[in-house]
C-alpha cells in the first residue's frame, strides 16, 4: 500500500477534471484501455500523472469520434505517422457520412418536392406534352406469375433502384403493353416495374442502382429476373391523371383514351406508363390515390 495519496488522483477527481463519468473511468479499466496507477485498502481508485496524460489523448481521439480498438492501437505505437493514418481514416469515414447525408438529404428534398407537385396534378384531363429522353430501371415480368410473384418482383425491383441512387420518378411504376389496355375487354397485364434513373456519367455503363439489384439477387439464389437499363423514349405522350385504381378503373380510362385518340387523329407508339403520383405512403383510400398515364403516341392522317 502507498504510504500518501497526496501526489494522486482519485476517480472522481480525474473524472471531474476532463467531464466525463466516473463509470467511464470504471470502464476503461475493465477493457484495459486505463487502469488506476493502484488500489487503496478501502477499494478507492488513485491515478498518477501518468493515467492523467494518457486520459487527455483518449478523450481527445474520443471527441474525434475515435473508435475504442483505434484509440487502443494507436496508444500502444503512438508516433506521429500512426497519429496521421488514424485522422485520415476519420476523415475518410467522414466524407462518407457526409456523401450518404447529403443523398438522404437529396431524397428528402425530392420527396417534399413531389408532395408539392402532387397537390397542383389535375385529374380527369387528357393532354398532350413532350417528354424528353429518361433512363429507367426495368424489370420484367412472366405472364406466368401470380399476384404474390408480382408483389415479390415489385419489392426486388423497388429495392434493387433506391439502394444507391435516388429515383427521378415519385416511385416506383409499371407498363403495360398499350393494345391490351385499349382493346381487351379483360384486366391488362403488368409486363414491367420501371423506376425513372439519374444519368449515369458513363453512358456506356448501366446505373450503379441497377448494378445493386443484379448483385443482390444472385447473391441471394433468388430465381427473380435482374433489373436492365432501358429508354424511356423522347417525344409526345399523350398523359391523364386519374383518381382510384388502375386495375379497377382500367376499362372507363381506356374509353376515354380512345375517345380521343380518335378526335385529335392519334395511334398509340408504345408501352403505356403508368405511374402513381399518390398511393399508400399518402392515404389508405384507395378511392383517393392518384396515378398518371403516360401513352407515347404519334399522329395519323385524318
Amino acid at each position: 500500500m502507498r504510504e500518501t495519496t497526496d501526489n494522486f488522483f482519485t476517480i472522481g477527481e480525474l473524472a471531474d477534471m476532463f467531464g466525463i463519468s466516473k463509470q467511464t473511468l470504471q470502464y476503461y479499466d475493465r477493457i484495459g484501455l486505463l487502469s488506476p496507477e493502484f488500489i487503496s485498502e478501502n477499494g478507492y481508485r488513485h491515478y498518477s500523472i501518468h493515467q492523467y496524460l494518457e486520459l487527455d489523448v483518449i478523450t481527445r481521439l474520443r471527441k474525434l469520434h475515435m473508435s475504442i480498438p483505434h484509440i487502443r492501437a494507436y496508444l500502444e505505437q503512438r508516433n506521429e505517422s500512426s497519429l496521421e493514418q488514424i485522422l485520415l481514416d476519420k476523415e475518410q469515414e467522414c466524407r462518407a457520412v457526409i456523401a450518404e447525408n447529403e443523398q438522404l438529404l437529396r431524397k428528402l428534398q425530392f420527396i417534399q418536392e413531389s408532395l408539392k407537385e402532387c397537390r397542383h396534378e389535375i385529374c380527369g384531363t387528357i393532354t398532350l406534352r413532350h417528354y424528353p429522353e429518361h433512363f429507367l430501371s426495368v424489370t420484367d415480368i412472366p405472364e406466368t406469375e401470380d399476384g404474390k410473384g408480382r408483389i415479390m418482383f415489385y419489392a426486388e425491383h423497388a429495392l434493387g433502384t433506391t439502394s444507391a441512387n435516388p429515383p427521378l420518378g415519385r416511385t416506383t411504376g409499371w407498363i403495360v403493353r398499350s393494345g391490351e389496355f385499349l382493346h381487351a375487354r379483360q384486366v391488362p397485364v403488368t409486363r414491367a416495374y420501371f423506376s425513372f434513373l439519374p444519368e449515369p456519367k458513363d453512358k456506356e455503363a448501366p446505373p450503379s442502382s441497377v448494378t445493386a439489384a443484379k448483385k443482390r439477387s444472385r447473391r441471394q439464389g433468388a430465381a427473380l429476373p435482374e433489373s436492365r437499363r432501358a429508354i424511356f423514349p423522347a417525344g409526345l405522350y399523350l398523359s391523364l391523371n386519374f383518381q382510384g385504381v388502375f386495375f379497377t378503373r382500367y376499362a372507363d380510362l381506356a374509353a376515354s383514351i380512345r375517345d380521343f385518340l380518335v378526335q385529335h387523329h392519334l395511334q398509340e407508339a408504345g408501352d403505356l406508363y403508368v405511374l402513381p403520383l399518390k398511393n399508400h405512403w399518402l392515404t389508405r383510400n384507395t378511392a383517393a390515390y392518384v396515378t398518371k398515364l403516360l401513352l407515347p403516341v404519334q399522329h395519323i392522317a385524318p
